[in-house]
């Protein structure tokens, strides 16, 4: 269970500002209303980004399963069969130097580039299809999926608009 730490000591701030229609607002990390932070050793700076929790359309977990041999052989890691939507506050574009999951090696239509990442101190990696990639997905640029070897929301009781940090490696 996490538990409240002042933001003075995480040397960070204890808030993501959103933006819509003009208006800005502050979103504390954790649960909204819970009181609850996020502890993280994990500096903020340019590869660090934060997001609230969505739902998804529970797509990537079946392939995930279908396909875990090959995402083992990639990541090194038996993923658990689902992802972590996050939606940053803005577009996500992907690095130049990527892992590479190409739709011949498994005899499919979809390509998915892969990019190690660390997500409650624990190592992950984000899924994205070039679909998503090239805005012509199921997901807008800004949102981002997380998979790593565990159910996300159920180890960190996370929910809908619960806001998470993502740290890029």
């Amino acid at each position: 269970m996490w538990v409240n730490t002042p933001s003075s000591s995480l040397d960070m701030p204890d808030a993501i500002e959103w933006q819509k229609d003009g208006l800005t607002t502050n979103q504390p990390l954790g649960r909204p209303g819970s009181g609850r932070t996020t502890p993280s050793a994990i500096p903020r700076d340019m590869s660090c980004v934060r997001g609230k929790v969505v739902s998804g359309r529970a797509d990537f977990g079946l392939w995930i399963e279908r396909l875990g041999s090959f995402y083992e052989q990639k990541t090194g890691m038996r993923l658990y069969p689902g992802t972590l939507n996050v939606e940053l506050p803005s577009p996500y574009s992907l690095p130049r130097d990527v892992i590479r999951l190409e739709a011949n090696e498994y005899g499919g239509r979809v390509s998915v580039s892969i990019v190690p990442c660390r997500i409650f101190n624990r190592k992950a990696f984000l899924l994205r299809t070039d679909q998503n990639e090239q805005g012509t997905g199921h997901h807008p640029r800004n949102v981002v999926e997380i998979a790593t070897d565990i159910r996300l929301r159920d180890a960190y009781q996370l929910r809908d608009r619960d806001v998470v940090e993502i740290e890029f490696l």
